[in-house]
């Protein structure tokens, strides 16, 4: 049995002690904007700061929630119809019951990337969720990363990948079912490892 410890989180990396060693693996999203995949270049990057702290914020309600500890007396204002979104949809799709992981660290010693699933429900359901008021198709380049490191991992095969949209009226559920997907991913993957090589 692998023992895996979280030792570091940044925003480019994690650095987890799995059996006794430290090993530093870059993060699925880092991978995909290494490639230029993620046209964020026009933005503020204090816009960038606030939208990412606000969806963090979001998680942790979504999170604690889900595992019934979530004092929703205490949450504030701005995000309850976020939450309430994200109950909405739990309410709504059957298939969004059971939870086998819930924002698990995983990883693919194998291909060396690391990530950060939201959820995984029963029968091989992978669900992301973004607070965002646009879904991108790179998203389905990181959903299909985690399936393959779950797969490593746990050997769950995942079925479909999904992202839940969050909004302040509900929910937008967008399913990313493109095959060539994980392909994409691995082409992230091979340009951000010759960057590094490369010292570019």
């Amino acid at each position: 049995m692998k023992q895996v410890e979280l030792v570091e989180t940044t925003d480019t990396h994690y650095k987890i002690s799995l059996n006794n060693k430290t090993i530093t693996y870059p993060r699925v999203t880092s991978i995909i904007g290494s490639a230029g995949l993620t046209n964020l270049q026009y933005v503020k990057r204090e816009v960038l700061e606030a939208n990412a702290k606000f969806g963090k914020f979001v998680h942790k309600a979504c999170y604690l929630w889900d595992k019934n500890e979530l004092k929703e007396s205490t949450l504030d204002q701005d995000l309850i119809p976020y939450l309430n979104g994200w109950k909405l949809f739990r309410r709504e799709v059957k298939w969004a019951k059971t939870i086998l992981m819930n924002e698990q660290l995983v990883y693919s010693h194998k291909w060396g990337y690391a990530g950060t699933e939201d959820r995984l429900f029963a029968k091989g359901y992978l669900v992301d969720i973004k607070t965002g008021l646009s879904v991108y198709p790179p998203a389905g380049l990181q959903l299909s990363a985690y399936a393959e490191a779950i797969k490593e991992m746990t050997r769950i095969v995942v079925k479909s990948r999904f992202v839940v949209q969050l909004k302040p009226d509900g929910y937008v559920l967008h399913e990313f079912s493109d095959l060539k997907d994980l392909g994409r991913f691995f082409a992230c993957l091979t340009i951000f490892n010759a960057k590094k090589e490369w010292k570019l």
